[in-house]
Order: C-alpha cells, then structure tokens, then sequence
C-alpha cells in the first residue's frame, strides 16, 4: 500500500521491501524494466524513478529527484539531482541537484552540491578512457560514458567532471 498521491505505473513490476516509505507525489514508472526498492527506504515528495532500477536498504531518495533507467544505489546512499544509467556503491551521497549519468561511483563518496559531468562528447564518438596503468587510452566501446569515481572520493560544490574521467581513489 501507498500513500495517497503516490503513482505507480506497471504494479506488478515493482518490489517494495519492509518499511518503505513513498511520500506523495512519487511516481514509480516501471514501464520499461523492473523497479526494487529494498528495505527501511525513504523516497521523498515528487521524485521520480524510472525502472529498471535498484535502491539499496536505508537510502533516502530527496525531494524532487528524478532517476532515469539503468541505475542502481547501493545501501545507505543519500541521492538528489538527476541520475541516470549509473552505479553507486554503498554508503556514497549525491544529495543535491546535479547531473551524474552513465558513471560508476565507488563507496563513501561525496559528491557536492551541483556537481555535474558530461557523459556524451560533441562529436558523438565512443568515449575514450584512460588507464593509469598502461599510460594509455582505450576506446570504452560506448557513446555515453560519464566517471569513474574511486572510494572515498569527495567532490567540491559546482564540479564539472569531463567525458570518460577517472578519479581514483
């Protein structure tokens, strides 16, 4: 059961764990994949999120965030902004506004208050990644790319991450 106010399209498509807590205004749209939202969450007043896509046990989706499809949060997360196609691992916040798409995001991460990154090149050619490693850059295979942010990583307020970057931990 919900809260009156909330909107779920495609019912049977979305899991709700114990004690998850939709406020109104939600829309839940599983039209295209899957929604899971696991145990003890909080998802606040006119959020939106688009399936498929995970959230992990005690996280707290803010007011007016809207995550498009492909994500999945980890546990004990604290997002806002806007998200999409994008990985984030556990006990890591992105709370504020801001655009984090098609990125990985390791645990304890930070990620300031209008913080964004371009995960699309202006010529629209696959993204390449650099390694470290190698001293070289490879072709990811992809046309949307964002980050790759390491554990630990804290971003200051109004960021601006370039296509394909890697911060490391």
């Amino acid at each position: 059961e919900t809260e009156p106010g909330v909107t779920v399209l495609h019912p049977y498509n979305v899991w709700l764990g114990v004690n998850v807590e939709l406020k109104p205004g939600v829309i839940l749209d599983a039209s295209d994949g899957p929604i899971v939202i696991d145990d003890e969450v909080l998802v606040m007043s006119n959020s939106v999120i688009i399936g498929p896509c995970y959230i992990g046990k005690k996280s707290v989706i803010k007011i007016g965030a809207k995550i498009y499809q492909s994500c999945s949060i980890g546990p004990v997360c604290k997002i806002g902004g806007e998200l999409e196609g994008t990985i984030i691992q556990a006990y890591t916040n992105k709370q504020h506004d801001g655009f984090l798409g098609h990125s990985y995001v390791g645990e304890w991460v930070n990620i300031g208050a209008d913080t964004n990154n371009s995960d699309l090149k202006n010529t629209y050619r696959n993204v390449d990644l650099y390694s470290y490693a190698t001293k070289q850059k490879y072709d990811s295979g992809s046309q949307f790319m964002g980050c790759l942010i390491g554990d630990h990583v804290k971003l200051g307020i109004n960021s601006t991450i370039n296509t394909g970057t890697i911060i490391g931990t």
